[in-house]
């Protein structure tokens, strides 16, 4: 089982697979940045093949993990083999249809029928070293001005940059406001701060992408923002890297 995640940037297999797959060793590695700007080191392989549906990937990139720690100790997590990043889908348009808990492979022909239903969002593509693909896309925060946000199917809420607090309203604490500090596993220490924005959000500055009363965390991060599972889920999200887009497709209007 794999857990699909746009932010991840570098497909992961486990150790565990890697040693079940008896997968080459090399001398390759990747070093990456997670959100609050650590480097993380990750070795690399190849797989010989990778199947999703009908796409294969021959021979593909991927990063060797140990998942102890990585991901929480829990039974739905206990048999998690891998991350699938963006990676995998350069060259293939693929759909997230939340409602009805699939991913959509999209030919030539389905991909023109989403474009006509839904709403194109312009992505910024990232491109690490043909190794990591992430994606960014503009975000109009109310009260604060523009953003541009990373696409992270991995997390839920909204997460931007602390220095947007100020401009918000935000105060360090207060009614409303929950804050944690903790350390990661790599002994970072960092504060994060959890409330519900007052104002607005929109995707591209699109009406029709706006939610209000998001929730948010803030952190002293590396991009000015993330948006994730909890805004995405409203819509059927289709990425097109080929074509640097977004198409989105709402499930409901935004009056509703």
């Amino acid at each position: 089982r794999f857990i699909l995640d746009t932010g991840i940037g570098v497909d992961l297999i486990s150790t565990r697979l890697a040693q079940k797959l008896k997968v080459p060793s090399t001398s390759m590695g990747y070093t990456g940045e997670r959100m609050s700007g650590q480097s993380v080191e990750v070795p690399l392989s190849y797989l010989g093949n990778l199947t999703v549906g009908r796409e294969v990937q021959k021979f593909g990139t991927v990063g060797v993990w140990d998942f102890k720690g990585f991901l929480p100790d829990t039974q739905a997590f206990a048999d998690i083999d891998g991350f699938l990043g963006l990676r995998f889908f350069q060259h293939r348009p693929f759909t997230l249809d939340y409602r009805e808990k699939q991913l959509i492979l999209e030919t030539p022909l389905s991909l023109g029928v989403r474009e006509k239903a839904g709403i194109v969002v312009p992505l910024e593509i990232d491109d690490d070293q043909n190794v990591s693909i992430t994606c960014f896309a503009p975000l109009e925060v109310s009260g604060a001005g523009p953003a541009k946000v990373e696409i992270d199917t991995g997390s839920d809420s909204l997460i931007l940059h602390r220095r947007f607090m100020p401009a918000l309203g935000i105060p360090d604490q207060g009614d409303g406001i929950r804050v944690v500090r903790e350390k990661d596993e790599t002994d970072y220490s960092f504060t994060r701060w959890f409330t519900r924005l007052r104002g607005n959000v929109r995707l591209n500055g699109e009406a029709k992408l706006e939610q209000r009363g998001e929730r948010v965390m803030f952190q002293q991060i590396i991009h000015d923002g993330l948006i994730g599972d909890d805004f995405l889920k409203h819509y059927i999200v289709t990425f097109d890297l080929s074509h640097s887009r977004m198409i989105l497709q709402p499930f409901w209007s935004p009056e509703h």
